[in-house]
């Protein structure tokens, strides 16, 4: 069974380069990513190597937004990967030639989605009503996937489903937030839970279950992070769900990343191997 981790990232200190540039408009959230992306790096070589170590065959490589709208780092992990390596990019909603942008997306090479978030008031203004929206509409043009994170703002993404019906959205880490970037852990973690649920409906919306361990107030195997991925995987179905580990965030080792998931439930090994991997090749059209 090939095995295809959905989501890590891959990051640098500081270079001539490749600089960084944390530039979000809100001065608290550029500090929190400041302190954990300074703290130790995750490089091309150290991604690959990890990889191996765990057993994953390949990785979707997120552009972090400390170099900006920047993807050269993410480009050049997955220059030096033979394959193994995807990245979704981000882009500046400003550019005057979006739409030629955009349509010439993925013929860089590795180059697989768009994303964006949702963490502050200003990124949900652009997909309302500014700039983003205009990526969104090319990206349904061209047949761009378009990964999402909306953490708290379900809602938000419900309505970006009715907008946009021909465009693929990936939804990350099942839409939740997720410690210890962008918060602590809650004694409550799943307490929004149903809005996510309630993207089911949508046939253009397929789930990222990343970062689950993040969310558990247990060790290995994480059991109470089951009972959600279980309602996940039961409300979408494997062919609309993919793993992922997201361990270069999550303050687990990476194998635990991995095996925490062949425990879960009692699918066949058909549906196994969509959520490990063939449903995100077919999703991405890797």
């Amino acid at each position: 069974m090939e095995i295809i981790d959905a989501q890590v990232h891959t990051w640098d200190l500081e270079r001539p380069d490749f600089p960084w540039q944390l530039n979000t408009g809100d001065a608290a959230t550029d500090a929190r990513r400041r302190e954990h992306f300074g703290a130790h790096t995750f490089t091309a070589e150290q991604l690959l190597a990890a990889m191996d170590a765990a057993g994953v065959d390949a990785a979707l490589a997120v552009s972090l937004p400390i170099y900006g709208f920047s993807n050269a780092y993410a480009l050049h992990a997955a220059a030096k990967s033979a394959g193994r390596i995807g990245v979704v990019g981000l882009i500046d909603p400003e550019l005057p030639d979006i739409e030629e942008r955009v349509r010439n997306w993925r013929a860089t090479p590795g180059m697989l989605a768009l994303r964006t978030t949702l963490y502050i008031d200003r990124e949900v203004e652009s997909v309302r009503h500014g700039p983003m929206r205009r990526v969104l509409a090319a990206a349904e043009r061209h047949n761009v996937p378009m990964c999402v994170y909306p953490p708290g703002r379900l809602a938000e993404m419900e309505a970006l489903a009715r907008d946009f019906p021909d465009l693929q959205f990936i939804v990350d880490h099942i839409g939740l937030p997720q410690p210890p970037v962008i918060c602590d852990l809650s004694p409550e973690p799943f307490k929004s839970f149903e809005g996510l649920l309630r993207l089911a409906v949508y046939p253009n919306v397929t789930i990222k279950a990343t970062g689950l361990p993040s969310l558990s107030h247990q060790k290995f195997p994480f059991r109470d992070t089951w009972p959600a991925l279980l309602q996940v995987i039961d409300a979408f179905g494997p062919e609309r769900v993919m793993w992922g580990s997201d361990f270069t965030r999550v303050p687990t080792p990476y194998r635990e990343g991995v095996e925490y998931i062949r425990e879960v439930g009692t699918w066949s090994d058909a549906e196994r191997a969509q959520i490990m991997g063939a449903t995100l090749r077919r999703i991405f059209r890797w």
